[in-house]
């Protein structure tokens, strides 16, 4: 076989060895992919697990006779890291029935990178191999390595997904756990508010502090247990046709009663938006999207500087736009700015734990709507927001 020839043939079954799957699927597909590349007939794949080779796949159930012997082929192909072609009648002595099975020639293809082991890949063909050449034994040697990597690769995925999964779980019963406990103490908490909101005490400022931190504290476990929603897709809502100048009004009210000290302008054309301003939404999660962008606009805002928010209509859209005076953010951040547990450089470490954007986004999508932002550093940010009206 020309040089041309293997690459050609390689390349046409390596690039099969890139799908994302399960290791289970991966290990069948390596096999699979190999008889392909010999144009053989079975296949077995044989990996290191606890430093023994055992065989964790074959096409074929003669393969669970055939034992892995310490002196054996297999064994030296893992050591050596070289591709062996072996003439059946050598092999027949061990494993008689390779006779019954008609296999010719077995191809042991190493599956190593960078020198290291993770098993061989065995290939029966009942052809008879006559001849081979160094571009043959250098093809199997690649492909042994690319299918080391897709193997590797996978098995990383793997530990990875299980490891985020496992946190994701621990989150949100540490969140569940938190919220009951939390809820009372935040219901004491409003009660020493009204029973001592005029009195000129120090007591007074530390139950305003308290209150304000104890409904932070909330809105995180909120975030958190909406997050596995998500994730779980049980996020729920309740549609309704909802004006989206009462939606951001209500919104802003909500914020000026936590955010005293914030300024805060609201415009809208009147005339504009008459009877074109209604969306069907969830009016208590888009307040909450809302909410927690003007949240984010107020904790990078300097002192006595303004927030800006606008609502008009672009043809077919409804858009709402939020602007801040802020340091801005950069480029590279706005590429990671809505990603999961992602907080940006000008973030304050106390304000959160990097969801609130990525919930954002996924409340306004849900509402097949739009979010983008244009930032410019040093001089402010500007979130717009695009909802379709009902017809």
């Amino acid at each position: 076989m020309s040089k041309d020839e293997s690459l050609r043939k390689l390349n046409a079954v390596s690039s099969e060895l890139l799908q994302p799957l399960g290791f289970s699927q991966m290990v069948e597909h390596v096999v699979h992919t190999g008889i392909k590349l010999l144009e053989a007939d079975e296949g077995s794949l044989i990996l290191n697990k606890n430093e023994q080779l055992e065989r964790v796949y074959s096409t074929a159930d003669y393969f669970n006779t055939w034992s892995i012997r310490k002196k054996g082929y297999i064994h030296e192909c893992y050591q050596t890291h070289t591709p062996l072609i072996v003439d059946v009648e050598t092999l027949l002595p061990y494993q008689p029935t390779l006779k019954t099975a008609n296999v010719q020639t077995v191809f042991f293809i190493p599956l190593s990178y960078q020198r290291k082991s993770i098993g061989v890949l065995s290939i029966h063909s009942k052809k008879i191999v006559q001849k081979t050449n160094e571009n043959t034994t250098e093809m199997l040697k690649l492909f042994g390595s690319i299918a080391s990597l897709a193997l590797r690769k996978t098995e990383l995925n793997v530990t990875s997904t299980t490891a985020l999964q496992s946190r994701d779980r621990f989150i949100s019963m540490a969140a569940h756990e938190l919220k009951t406990p939390l809820t009372t103490i935040n219901g004491y908490v409003q009660l020493l508010d009204k029973k001592i909101t005029n009195l000129e005490q120090p007591e007074a400022r530390w139950v305003d502090n308290l209150l304000i931190e104890t409904k932070r504290m909330v809105r995180l476990i909120d975030e958190f247990l909406q997050v596995n929603q998500i994730k779980s897709r049980k996020m729920r809502y309740v549609w309704k046709e909802e004006r989206l100048s009462e939606v951001v009004e209500s919104t802003l009210e909500c914020f000026i009663e936590d955010h005293p000290d914030s300024k805060v302008s609201f415009t809208y054309n009147t005339k504009e938006l008459s009877g074109v301003d209604t969306v069907v939404a969830d009016k208590e999660k888009l307040c909450q999207a809302l909410l927690s962008l003007l949240e984010n606009a107020s904790e990078v805002s300097p002192d006595g500087s303004q927030i800006q928010v606008k609502l008009h209509a672009k043809d077919p859209y409804l858009v709402i736009e939020i602007e801040d005076h802020g340091p801005g953010i950069s480029k590279s951040e706005l590429t990671e700015i809505f990603k999961e547990y992602y907080k940006g450089s000008t973030s304050s470490k106390e304000q959160g734990l990097g969801i609130g954007l990525f919930l954002v986004k996924t409340i306004i999508e849900d509402h097949q709507g739009h979010i983008s932002i244009k930032s410019v550093e040093n001089k402010g940010t500007r979130i717009q927001i695009k909802l379709k009206p009902i017809d």
